[in-house]
């Protein structure tokens, strides 16, 4: 989902679909607001990238992720 220009927060109620997902780029987009809370339940996430993006805030939830950018 990389430079794609997706904007506004980064929406809870698709990372929360996305349990079984193991690597994630929202890398270049216009993404705002803190990270959901939501993201501590992709168990199997290995890689999240988010910069280039006004993401705000604690990344604590992501403690068990293998790489985080």
């Amino acid at each position: 989902m990389s430079f794609n220009k997706l904007s506004g927060q980064i929406p809870a109620s698709i990372l929360s679909q996305c349990s079984q997902l193991q690597e994630l780029d929202l890398s270049y987009n216009i993404f705002s607001g803190t990270l959901p809370r939501e993201i501590g339940n992709m168990t199997q996430l290995q890689k999240f990238y988010a910069y280039r993006n006004n993401i705000t805030g604690m990344v604590y939830v992501l403690l068990g992720i293998g790489t985080i950018w």
